[in-house]
This record gives C-alpha cells, sequence and structure tokens, in this order.
C-alpha cells in the first residue's frame, strides 16, 4: 500500500503552526473528492486533516463514490448536486444519497441551493 499522505505533514506542519491562529475552526478543513480518489487515499488524506486538525469534506457525486466515502471513514460528506460531466444540477441527488449517509455523519448538500425554498 502506498502511503500518498507521507511526508506531507512534516512539511506542511510549520505553516499550519503559523496560519492556524489565524483560521477559524470553519477554516480548517480540506476537500477531498471522491471521483479522484480511492476510498484508502481518501482514509489516509482524512487521517491526515485530523492529525493536522483539520475537518475534512469527502465530496460525492454519485452511489459509488458515496460507498468509496463511507468505506473511507469520512464523518462529513458533501453531496454534489452538480453533474461534472453535463454541468447540470438537480436537487434530487442530495435527496437521494443523504437517505444512504449512516447516522451520526454530517451531511452538506453543495450546488443548487439557491433559497430556502429549496432545503424546505
Amino acid at each position: 500500500m502506498i502511503n500518498h499522505a507521507a511526508g506531507l505533514e512534516e512539511v506542511l506542519q510549520p505553516h499550519l503552526d503559523r496560519k492556524f491562529a489565524e483560521l477559524s475552526p470553519i477554516e480548517r478543513a480540506i476537500l477531498l473528492i471522491a471521483a479522484i480518489l480511492t476510498a484508502d487515499q481518501m482514509r489516509q488524506f482524512r487521517e491526515l486533516a485530523n492529525r493536522l486538525q483539520m475537518a475534512a469534506l469527502v465530496e460525492v457525486h454519485d452511489h459509488l463514490e458515496l460507498d468509496a466515502a463511507i468505506a473511507s471513514g469520512a464523518d462529513i460528506i458533501g453531496v454534489n448536486n452538480r453533474n461534472l460531466h453535463t454541468f447540470e444540477v438537480s436537487l434530487e441527488t442530495s435527496i437521494e444519497l443523504a437517505a444512504k449517509i449512516p447516522a451520526g455523519v454530517v451531511k452538506v448538500a453543495e450546488s443548487g441551493i439557491h433559497s430556502h425554498a429549496d432545503v424546505a
């Protein structure tokens, strides 16, 4: 198994130590895009983020990516309502996938939300 996060912690930590004093907790986050990462890579980067006191939002677009995000142990999952191939937006994507996200995992709907009516 290749550790894709190996060495990053040592490189990033000194820079993060200086910047963290300036950041609020919500700004201490990374985005992991499931479409380009394996479940193992997501786990490695998520664990690195945790060691660096950062949150990791794992973004998914479909059932296969959601399964990989769950397998990686993601505790924050964002569902992107924008189809990255056609750029069409459907709020149904969040509704459909949210039902499959385990209890205790933070759910985030991404893209296509323009008003209160979209989430009511």
